[in-house]
């Protein structure tokens, strides 16, 4: 996608406007200060780059506080006030930094044509195409990540080994007994695809597992985003996990509320829920979500933190293709890169293929998960939710949600764990808890 140079110098603007914004940006600033068409721009860059370095707070007042001279050689206060007010939403701030470093290396490689074509104009030689494709090659270089040498890298992971506790979990608790047997909790680094068909529970048992992993270890910060239900939806399915309430009364409390305690347990919920370490939001792209994560990252950085995402299809991509199968397989990798790049669990809900319908036998399989093959390729972890109650209302099994483990790339797969769900309380509990209350009654 090309761009003018208009826009560009626009886009450079609410860059570093959101870098004025949300000072925490600067930290994940990459871009070099030739990267800059306009020569403000670059005098911002440096200086805001300054702050960081002095260990001062990155906004507005510290940078008028550089000095008359710093303010002057970045246009003005009136023109820094402009910038920062150009800012559309801080959640741009990846995409425009991926656009300002492309833009520089094709402007890099034009300008290098331009001297090779007059060079070889000149000359029956190979000198200036070797020239070429060697200053060519040092600027594809230039936009790789500096890394370490495996040998570091192995340290760091022995490292990390040793630090490991001998008793506990690997991963984040996912809230339930035998599934932190199969998984050993929700992994870092890991993509995690939980795949039902509607009426499942799919959107219950997550709750139900980041409340759970939330009330057992205050080190754990939840980002939920819920793009599907609205924020107040939610807190009321969390009101009634967590109050052992109707769902229904919800909806109305003053109205539906006819128990003598209701209001005690309700209460008692929310005074529980406001000191949790939970983030509900409902950015629906993946430059906002990354945005929104890295947000939660830097300023609760003593946390582990986990994602749920609700759900996969609802993502909306940045740039629509006619082909939707490719929308989902970058959005797929996406979620993938930022599992990887923050080394945290990253946990998606799926819709499933009506062809699920279609079958005797109703259990979902890998191929049933739409966009499948991209799904399949980047996940970590695949769960299926099973209800046969809700195929077989005569069922003996009601209540039961089978947990089914198609995929499980560092462990064990091909398994299913079963689980109890109460729809009217909306809470999941261990099916063996249940047998055990059943047997000491």
């Amino acid at each position: 996608m090309s761009f003018m140079i208009e826009q560009i110098v626009d886009m450079e603007a609410r860059y570093l406007g959101c870098i004025l914004v949300e000072g925490s940006l600067i930290h994940h600033a990459t871009l070099k200060k030739s990267d800059f068409l306009k020569p403000e721009h670059q005098a911002i860059y440096s200086a805001l780059h300054r702050l960081r370095r002095e260990g001062k707070d990155v906004n507005i007042v510290s940078f008028v506080e550089l000095g008359e001279k710093v303010v002057e050689e970045c246009g003005g206060f009136s023109y820094i006030d402009q910038v920062a007010n150009s800012v559309v939403s801080v959640h741009e701030f990846e995409q425009l930094q991926a656009i300002i470093r492309q833009n520089a290396v094709t402007r890099q490689v034009l300008q290098l044509t331009s001297q090779f074509q007059a060079e070889a104009q000149t000359t029956l030689s190979a000198e200036p195409l070797q020239k070429f494709i060697d200053q060519v090659s040092k600027i594809e270089i230039g936009t790789s990540r500096n890394t370490i040498s495996f040998r570091e890298k192995v340290r760091q992971r022995v490292e990390e080994h040793t630090r490991m506790a001998a008793q506990g979990l690997s991963g984040i608790d996912t809230g339930f007994q035998e599934l932190n047997r199969v998984t050993d909790g929700w992994q870092p680094g890991d993509l995690v695809y939980i795949g039902a068909r509607p009426s499942m529970g799919k959107t219950a048992f997550v709750i139900n597992s980041f409340l759970r992993a939330a009330l057992k270890n205050q080190d754990i910060f939840v980002t939920f985003f819920s793009i599907e239900m609205a924020t107040g939806q939610i807190i009321d399915r969390l009101i009634a996990a967590l109050g052992g309430i109707n769902l229904f009364k919800l909806r109305n409390p003053n109205k539906h509320f006819t128990e003598s305690d209701e209001w005690h347990r309700y209460t008692n919920a929310v005074g529980i829920l406001e000191g949790l370490n939970i983030d509900i939001r409902d950015e629906n792209t993946l430059p906002e979500i990354r945005a929104a994560v890295r947000q939660n990252w830097h300023r609760h950085s003593d946390k582990r933190h986990i994602v749920f995402i609700d759900y996969l299809t609802l993502i909306r991509p940045v740039y629509p293709r006619p082909n939707r199968h490719h929308e989902i397989e970058e959005i797929s990798r996406g979620l993938k890169d930022i599992a990887r790049d923050f080394n945290i669990p990253v946990v998606t809900l799926a819709q499933l293929n009506r062809s699920v319908e279609q079958r005797q036998n109703k259990r979902p399989m890998l191929s049933d998960l739409r966009e499948s093959g991209s799904i399949e390729q980047d996940a970590d972890l695949v769960l299926f939710l099973y209800r046969d109650d809700y195929y077989n209302p005569d069922t003996q099994n009601k209540g039961i949600v089978e947990i089914l483990i198609p995929k499980n790339r560092n462990g064990e797969a091909g398994t299913y764990i079963e689980l109890f769900f109460d729809r009217e309380k909306n809470v999941f509990t261990d099916l063996v808890r249940e047998r055990e209350a059943e047997a000491l009654a």
